[in-house]
């Protein structure tokens, strides 16, 4: 996720080879609080969701997720500056109902 939340990478796990693909639609952007928790976390932390329950999802296996979100960050810090900077955050997706 950039920094406005905004998705730039989707992977999904292909149900056959277990590898990482890229997705063919663009996944959802997380909660606004989530992500702005995660912007100003500090480096290596890991934030949990609360499980989601979406009766609605077309695919089973989708039907509650957890999320893990952990900010992403230049270890280069620019002269005059005092702190890494934040480039966005990453989040992975759990699938906890198979």
């Amino acid at each position: 996720l950039g920094l406005e939340n905004n998705v730039r990478v989707h992977l999904e796990r292909d149900p056959l080879t277990f590898k990482m693909e890229p997705a063919t639609e663009v996944g959802e952007s997380l909660p606004q609080e989530l992500f702005e928790t995660a912007k100003v976390a500090p480096p290596g932390a890991v934030l949990l969701s609360p499980v989601v329950i979406n009766p609605n999802a077309p695919d089973p296996s989708r039907l509650m997720v957890l999320r893990l979100v952990s900010p992403v960050m230049s270890l280069y810090v620019p002269p005059g500056q005092t702190r890494e900077v934040r480039m966005g955050a990453v989040a992975i997706d759990i699938d906890v109902g198979g």
